[in-house]
This record gives structure tokens, C-alpha cells and sequence, in this order.
């Protein structure tokens, strides 16, 4: 989008805008900020795939509802096995529970303020938008129609920096998080069924008073 400037005769009133006009965001980079903030209230189940050059494959899960949010991830190795990480955040309280091998469940309590990454839908991908073009497509992914952003680094040549994108179902769940590190993940399944039983913690919770 070009944004239109009255000419500058040397006063302030045009520096003033002319600042403003550069700060105010393109059409699709304010879309793209609505639907993160969408997708941070939305009530939804995604489930992510991806696989690693190495043999490595992850499964990621994501429930949301109102104010709570339960991540789920499973990381198969060839060579180190099976592990598995559930993270719920829910009034104010964070909790991550990690299953390895045979072993039974352990779920610790943590500090909340670590919990960024999970409130935020695009899991702490960078998507911020100053100074670059958003340009904004339509694909199909897990049997949605998913609008998708990329965002275009402002030196991808010289940088050598790779476009991030982000696809979002029509309720504004993330259905494609590419960082453009060439390790994306993208969802298989999707519903907007979300039991309050799956907030429920697979075991005791050490560092709590209640579970």
C-alpha cells in the first residue's frame, strides 16, 4: 500500500504527519495484528505436525478456551525415543507435566511469567510487521479455508532473511506458523470442540497447594 503525503512547505504539521503515516500499519499488517488477538480469545483444537530432516518427528496439540490454554507435544527421535510435554495456563497458573519413556507423569508448577510463548497463538514467533509488506493469500489446510500472511523481510536480499507466514482458519485459529527458519508447522486437524475436561492435569502437581 502507498501512503499518499501532502507536501512539505517547511512546517511542522507535515513532519507530524508524515510521521504518523509512516507508524499507521498496511491494511493486511493490521489484519494479520487482529487476527493474532483474535486467536489469542478463540475457543479451538489444532493439531499440529512436522517432520526433521534427522528422522525427528513432533506432534503439537493446542486447546483454547476463554483464558485457558493447554499445549500438548510429542517429539519422536530415532535415537533418544519417545518424550512427551503437556503445558496448561489457566487464572494465572502455569503448569508443565513431562512423560519420558516408561516413566510415570511429573507436573511441576512454574513461574507464570515464563508462559508468554503459550498465550501467544503464533507460540513466540516474531511476526512484527514495522517497516515491511504483508501480503495476504488464500490456501486450503486441514479442510479449511485459511487466509495466509506473509510477511517480507525489508532486506531479504542482502540479508539473506526468508518470509515468516501465518495462516488463519476463518476463527482466527493458526492453522500454518512459519518463523522462515525452514522448519514450519502445519495443522491436520481442527475443531472448535474444547472440553473443559481436557484441562485436566495428568497428574499431582508439585508447587501447588490444590490440583
Amino acid at each position: 500500500m502507498v501512503w499518499v503525503v501532502a507536501r512539505d512547505d517547511g512546517g511542522s504539521g507535515s513532519s507530524t504527519k508524515l510521521a504518523a503515516d509512516k507508524a499507521k500499519p498496511s491494511a493486511p499488517a493490521q489484519e494479520l495484528l487482529d487476527r493474532i488477538a483474535a486467536g489469542e480469545k478463540g475457543t479451538y483444537h489444532v493439531r499440529y505436525t512436522y517432520s526433521g530432516s534427522s528422522g525427528t518427528s513432533a506432534v503439537m496439540e493446542v486447546w483454547r478456551k476463554a483464558d485457558r490454554v493447554r499445549r500438548d507435544l510429542t517429539v519422536v527421535s530415532p535415537v533418544e525415543g519417545t518424550a512427551r510435554t503437556q503445558e496448561f495456563l489457566e487464572n494465572g497458573t502455569l503448569v508443565r507435566c513431562l512423560l519420558i519413556g516408561d516413566s510415570p507423569w511429573q507436573c511441576t508448577g512454574a513461574d507464570v511469567r515464563t508462559a508468554s510463548a503459550l498465550r501467544d497463538p503464533l507460540n513466540g514467533v516474531n511476526h512484527d510487521v514495522a517497516g515491511k509488506t504483508v501480503q495476504l493469500t488464500t490456501e486450503n489446510i486441514a479442510g479449511q479455508s485459511a487466509k495466509c500472511y506473509s510477511i517480507i523481510p525489508a532486506t531479504t536480499a542482502s540479508s539473506g532473511a526468508k518470509p515468516t507466514q501465518f495462516c488463519f482458519s476463518a476463527e482466527s485459529a493458526p492453522l500454518r506458523i512459519d518463523g522462515g527458519d525452514g522448519k514450519p508447522v502445519e495443522a491436520t486437524d481442527y475443531d472448535l470442540k474444547v472440553d473443559d475436561s481436557v484441562f485436566t492435569y495428568p497428574a499431582k502437581v508439585a508447587g501447588l497447594a490444590s490440583t
